[in-house]
């Protein structure tokens, strides 16, 4: 039976959605109050309203020097980019410290998705070899079959965390556990056992594989691999 898993301790409290918008209400007004303050210092400073000063200022200094200033942009947007992509990493492994501390488990990723997507195909396509090998007319394929069903077993086995450095010894670590299928991995594995065993004198029938394979075919989709 795989390990317990143990529960998860709680991580850090979770920030308060309405807070932070009242915070960032609050902080806006403030930014509102400050600049008004400004503008009104320009008024008075420069004898003139503040859309006319500015007209001034885009006529005086922006206009005529805009290739100068396209240049001061470009630079201030990579600028930007590069900030911005720096915090991005440091926000990442800040995240990933503090569910190191807390015991908190990331949420799967899209290519952790990926990944196990990928295996997954390469599994189903083990498992249509065996069907291939099961539905051969060949004595000498309806054993390649239940061998590489065998396989199969043991990898699903060992994805599901049971202890044992073979089959043999994963399926009894199952017992007493939630295997539904364990008496069919038997079955399955029995019989694999006496073809690497026995050899070619071990006799199979059509009819012995079918039931063989079937065995493997329930065990495996209880695991997931097919």
């Amino acid at each position: 039976m795989p390990p317990d898993k143990k529960s998860a301790p709680a991580g850090p409290p979770k920030p308060n959605f309405l807070n932070e918008v009242i915070f960032l209400l609050c902080g806006l007004v403030v930014l509102g109050a400050i600049l008004n303050q400004i503008f009104g210092a320009l008024n008075s400073s420069i004898g003139t309203d503040y859309g006319s000063a500015w007209a001034n200022f885009l006529n005086h200094y922006w206009w005529p020097h805009w290739a100068y200033w396209k240049v001061v942009v470009v630079i201030l947007s990579a600028a930007g980019v590069i900030v911005a992509i720096y915090s991005r990493m440091k926000i990442h492994y800040i995240n990933v410290e503090e569910m190191k501390k807390f015991g908190m488990v990331p949420s799967r990723t899209l290519l952790a998705d990926i990944e196990e997507e990928q295996v997954k195909k390469e599994e189903n396509k083990k498992w249509q070899e065996v069907l291939t090998h099961a539905h051969s007319d060949d004595p000498a394929n309806w054993r390649v079959a239940i061998i590489e069903a065998d396989v199969l077993l043991e990898e699903g086995l060992r994805m599901a965390g049971y202890p044992g450095d073979s089959v043999g010894e994963m399926l009894k670590s199952a017992e007493g556990g939630d295997l539904i299928n364990l008496q069919a991995a038997w079955e399955g594995h029995k019989v694999r056992n006496r073809i690497a065993h026995e050899g070619n004198a071990f006799q199979l029938n059509e009819r012995e594989v079918r039931r063989v394979i079937s065995h493997f075919e329930a065990i495996l989709s209880e695991l997931k691999v097919i």
